[in-house]
C-alpha cells in the first residue's frame, strides 16, 4: 500500500510514500484522522490467508509504526473500515469465519494500543458485505449490503453508547441492487452514498 499527503489543502502533494512491505497482497484499505494521529486498516495474506491490519502515524503521516494484525482466524477477513473519535478507535470488517460472509467489529479504548475481541454485528442467515462505518463521540454507525432480502440491499445499524449495544439492522433501500455503501456524519446529520 502506498500514502501520499498534502500540507496545503491539496494544493501541493508529497512523494509516495509507501506503507506495507511484506511479499503479501494488500487490497482495501481505510484510512481515518483525529488530530494528528492517523489511523490505517487493510486486509493482507502475509500469513496465508486474508487478515486485517493496521497501524499507526502519530505525526500526520510523516512517520508511521509498525504493522499490526487485528484479525487471527484461519478465515479470510475482507473490507475492513476505520473511523476514529479522540482515543477511541473501530474497525469493522467482512469475515469469513462462520461459512458465510458477516460483519464483525472492533474497538480500541486506547488509541489502538489494545483491542476488544471481534464482535459478530450480523447474526441472520445472509451474506453481508463491504461494511463501512463512522463515529462522532459515542455514537457509532455501520453501513453493510445484505442478502437476506433476495437481492443485495443497504442496511444500517447504530450504536449509541460507543459499540458495546446495537440497535436492530434498518434496510435502507429498495431496488433490484444496491452495494458498497459509504457513510459520513456531520452533526446530527447522517449521510449514506451507495
Amino acid at each position: 500500500k502506498y500514502y501520499k499527503r498534502s500540507t496545503d489543502g491539496g494544493i501541493n502533494w508529497e512523494p509516495d510514500k509507501r506503507l506495507t512491505n511484506n511479499f503479501g497482497i494488500s487490497y482495501t484499505t481505510s484510512i481515518s484522522v483525529s488530530g494528528s494521529d492517523m489511523y490505517f486498516v487493510w486486509d493482507d495474506d502475509r500469513d496465508g490467508n486474508f487478515d486485517i491490519y493496521y497501524k499507526h502515524s502519530p505525526d500526520g503521516g510523516g512517520t508511521w509504526e509498525s504493522d499490526w494484525r487485528l484479525t487471527n482466524n484461519s478465515a479470510t477477513q475482507f473490507f475492513p473500515s476505520v473511523s476514529v473519535s479522540g482515543s477511541d478507535v473501530y474497525v469493522a470488517w467482512e469475515d469469513h469465519r462462520d461459512g458465510i460472509e458477516k460483519i464483525y467489529y472492533k474497538h480500541s479504548t486506547d488509541g489502538g494500543i489494545t483491542w476488544s475481541a471481534d464482535t459478530r454485528l450480523t447474526n441472520n442467515d445472509s451474506k453481508s458485505h463491504s461494511p463501512m462505518l463512522t463515529v462522532s463521540g459515542s455514537d457509532v454507525f455501520v453501513v453493510w449490503n445484505d442478502d437476506r432480502d433476495g437481492n443485495f440491499e443497504i442496511y444500517y445499524k447504530h450504536s449509541v453508547d460507543g459499540g458495546v449495544n446495537w440497535g436492530q439492522d434498518t434496510r435502507l433501500t429498495n431496488s433490484v441492487f444496491s452495494g458498497s455503501p459509504c457513510i459520513s456524519i456531520s452533526g446530527s446529520n447522517v449521510h449514506v452514498v451507495y
